[in-house]
C-alpha cells in the first residue's frame, strides 16, 4: 500500500509563513515598561507640561500654570520632594526649559512684547543672557528649544513667515538656520543622544506623523503613519528606541517603538490623559504628565 504525501498550498504556506514571523517578533520584542502603579512626584494637580531633566542634579524643571494668567518655569527636587520657581517671578510667561550638558547655559521660551514667544539662552557662569527674536511680527513664536549634543546651537520650532519650521540658532542667539522648508507643521524636534538625528512631528503628508531626519535637515524619513495625532518624540538615552504620544486608540497615551518605526507598544493605559514622556538619564524610567481625576501631576514610571 503506497503512503500519499500531503502538499501544502501556496496559501497554507504562505499563512505558514506569516505565523513564523509572528512568534519571531513576538519573541524579539522588548518588554518597555512596566505601567503598575507609576509614582507619584507632584500631588498639587495643577495643570504641568514639558519636564526635563537638570543636568548634574537630582531635579527636574518643568512649567507650571501657577495662576490663571501666568505660567513659570518650577524645579522639583527629587530627593527631597520640595518645588519652587527655577527663575525670580517676573510678569512674562516661561515656557520649554533645556540645558547644556554640563547645565552652564540654561534655553527656555519668554513671552515678549515684540514677538509672542522668544528664545532665552542664559549663561550661568557669566550670569549673562541674550535673546533671539524670531523672523517676523508679533505672533511669531519660538517652541521647543534641545541643546546639540556639542552645545553649540539650540534646535528649536519656529513659528515665523515660512510656516511652522525647525531651525536653529547658534550660542549666542545667532546665524539662524531652517533644517525643515515642507509644507504643514514642523515641531518638537529631539536629537539623539549621538547628535546624528532628530526625529518631529510633521503633518506634511496631512496627518501629524513622527519623521527622522539627520542633524543637517536631511534625509527625512517618515517613522509612523496613522489618522491620529503623533507627537512629542523623545529618544531613549541608549537612541535605539523613541517614546512618543499619539491618541490612536482613542485618547493621549503614551508609546514605545524603536528608532526605526518598528514594533510599537503602548506604554500608559488610562481613560485620562498621558503626555510629555521624558527618558530618565539612565534610561530605567519614564517622567509624564498625567491627568487622574482631572488633577494634572509629574508621574515616574518603570522602565524594564
Amino acid at each position: 500500500m503506497k503512503s500519499e504525501t500531503t502538499q501544502a498550498t501556496p496559501a497554507l504556506k504562505r499563512l505558514r509563513t506569516h505565523l513564523f514571523v509572528s512568534i519571531v517578533l513576538t519573541l524579539l520584542m522588548p518588554t518597555v515598561a512596566s505601567t503598575a502603579d507609576p509614582e507619584r512626584l507632584t500631588t498639587d494637580g495643577v495643570m504641568k507640561f514639558s519636564p526635563v531633566y537638570y543636568p548634574g542634579k537630582n531635579a527636574i524643571v518643568y512649567c507650571l500654570h501657577e495662576s490663571p494668567t501666568r505660567v513659570a518655569l518650577w524645579k522639583l527636587n527629587l530627593d527631597d520632594r520640595t518645588q519652587h520657581r527655577f527663575y525670580e517671578p517676573e510678569t512674562s510667561h516661561q515656557f520649554d526649559a533645556a540645558f547644556s550638558s554640563d547645565g552652564r547655559y540654561h534655553a527656555f521660551c519668554r513671552s515678549s512684547t515684540s514677538r509672542q514667544l522668544v528664545l532665552i539662552i542664559k549663561d550661568s557662569m557669566l550670569q549673562s543672557e541674550v535673546e533671539f527674536l524670531p523672523p517676523g511680527e508679533l505672533r511669531s513664536t519660538i517652541r521647543t528649544p534641545v541643546f546639540t549634543r556639542d552645545d553649540s546651537r539650540i534646535i528649536f520650532t519656529l513659528s515665523a513667515p515660512g510656516g511652522l519650521q525647525i531651525a536653529s540658532v547658534n550660542i549666542e542667539g545667532k546665524d539662524l538656520q531652517r533644517l525643515t522648508q515642507s509644507a504643514g507643521t514642523n515641531s518638537w524636534p529631539a536629537l539623539s543622544p549621538d547628535g546624528k538625528q532628530i526625529v518631529f512631528s510633521s503633518s506634511r503628508n496631512g496627518n501629524l506623523d513622527l519623521y527622522v531626519m539627520n542633524a543637517d535637515g536631511s534625509n527625512v524619513l517618515q517613522l509612523t503613519e496613522t489618522k491620529s495625532r503623533n507627537i512629542r518624540p523623545t529618544w531613549s538615552p541608549d537612541g535605539t528606541q523613541i517614546a512618543f504620544t499619539s491618541a490612536r486608540d482613542g485618547n493621549y497615551e503614551i508609546y514605545i517603538m524603536q528608532a526605526d518605526g518598528s514594533l510599537v507598544q503602548r506604554f500608559t493605559d488610562h481613560s485620562e490623559r498621558d503626555d510629555y514622556a521624558t527618558w530618565s538619564p539612565d534610561g530605567k524610567h519614564m517622567l509624564t504628565i498625567s491627568e487622574r481625576d482631572g488633577a494634572f501631576d509629574v508621574y515616574r514610571w518603570n522602565v524594564k
